[in-house]
């Protein structure tokens, strides 16, 4: 038998339905980072970033905006067939 967590009556935006243990770890992360999962999971829809890394306070903060700059260079190369 197999639960539908689903079904239970979880406030909005507190249940998390993942796949595997990595994608539960990064939800977790995300949230503790102040980051919306849905922000992050693909397809990643376009982004605007509204704050330089100068201004950011925390190393994480720096990181997500690294991945964030990665994967918008790297949809860039895709769409050019470099990829």
């Amino acid at each position: 038998m197999q639960n539908k967590l689903e079904e239970l009556p979880f406030a909005h935006g507190k249940l998390f339905v993942v796949e595997n243990y990595l994608e539960a770890v990064g939800v977790m992360h995300a949230l503790k980072a102040g980051v919306s999962p849905e922000s992050v999971r693909r397809p990643l829809k376009q982004t605007t970033v509204v704050e330089s890394a100068q201004n950011m306070k925390h190393p994480h903060e720096k990181r997500i905006l690294e991945i964030v700059e990665f994967n918008a260079q790297a949809e860039k190369k895709k769409r050019k067939g470099i990829l």
